[in-house]
């Protein structure tokens, strides 16, 4: 905890160094952009899993929810990512950058929902007991993040005017959450995750051209480690996972945890679970356009005149 909480104070000293005195903050490029985003790490996993159930093969493969899902990982799969960013440069050859940026990250995005057989507690009409049947289900499942965030990014060859690379680093404010979602027939059930309030980092680097005096392109990667701080994790039976339940736990920083997700249908008894403590981080490719702003020079730019002939 201690060294995350060193990491954090040394880039929020970086980011507020003084600016020299002829700091261009009337030169500001507005970049809006659109990317791929790739879980890592604890972020991957699977939402769902088939199996047979010992005490009745005859219903044949049925689906569950994964028993990892919240406990181990978070299920994600690749997603969209929408950013918009804020440059303004410190120097007049716009080589050090203020960033400021905001972000929208839907993970599960091309993953279709899972159609199957689910298990079903039922009372037998004829022994009156309890038995298991199935029921047709979809199951599907998001995990997303809302992120705003300031930072410094250096571009050495900014003065050419043509292509520069750019890195740089930016402390996030991220919101965390997410949403499990079943289906039978016409009946739609839900547990909603978060939204958690979590505290980041990212670093960005890529590559910028410009294509005329105010529009540019961008091409980068940017990997986001979002919850370096403020991790909690919901230890009572209250913060069971169960379906109908909203504001949920993310559970990223470990301990046990209560949950009745991966039982059959009618068995809302929660079983005790073991989680760890888990990182939520992942990679961004994306391509984006830039608006270099007009400057009051660029606006009252005198005439040339030409020498009449």
């Amino acid at each position: 905890m201690k060294n995350k909480i060193l990491i954090l104070i040394l880039l929020i000293t970086v980011l507020i160094l003084p600016v020299k005195s002829n700091a261009q903050f009337d030169k500001i490029i507005l970049q809006f952009g659109i990317g791929i985003a790739q879980p890592m790490g604890d972020m991957k996993g699977t939402f769902y899993e088939y199996k047979i159930l010992p005490e009745k093969p005859g219903l044949g493969e049925l689906i569950f929810v994964n028993k990892d899902l919240i406990t181990q990982n978070y299920g994600a799969k690749t997603g969209l990512d929408f950013n918009g960013n804020i440059k303004i440069n410190f120097d007049k050859y716009g080589i050090v950058r203020g960033v400021g940026y905001i972000s929208f990250t839907s993970f599960n995005t091309f993953e279709a929902s899972q159609n199957a057989n689910m298990g079903i507690l039922i009372r037998n009409p004829s022994t009156l007991l309890v038995d298991t049947t199935f029921t047709g289900i979809s199951l599907s499942y998001t995990f997303r993040n809302f992120g705003l965030g300031f930072g410094l990014e250096i571009a050495p060859t900014s003065f050419t005017n043509f292509a520069t690379p750019f890195f740089g680093a930016n402390f996030a404010i991220n919101i965390l959450g997410g949403e499990l979602s079943r289906a039978e027939g016409r009946d739609t059930n839900k547990i909603t995750f978060g939204s958690e309030l979590r505290l980041g980092v990212n670093f960005n680097a890529g590559l910028e051209f410009k294509v005329s005096k105010q529009i540019g392109i961008v091409a980068g990667v940017k990997y986001e480690l979002a919850n370096l701080l403020l991790k909690s994790s919901g230890r009572s039976l209250s913060d069971r996972l169960e379906w109908g339940k909203t504001n949920a736990p993310i559970n990223d920083d470990g301990g046990t945890i209560w949950s009745s997700l991966p039982n059959i249908l009618g068995d809302a008894i929660p079983s005790q679970y073991s989680s760890r403590a888990k990182n939520i981080n992942w990679l961004t490719f994306y391509l984006g356009l830039n608006w270099h702003i007009p400057t009051s020079k660029d606006k009252y730019e005198p005439v040339k005149k030409y020498r009449k002939f």
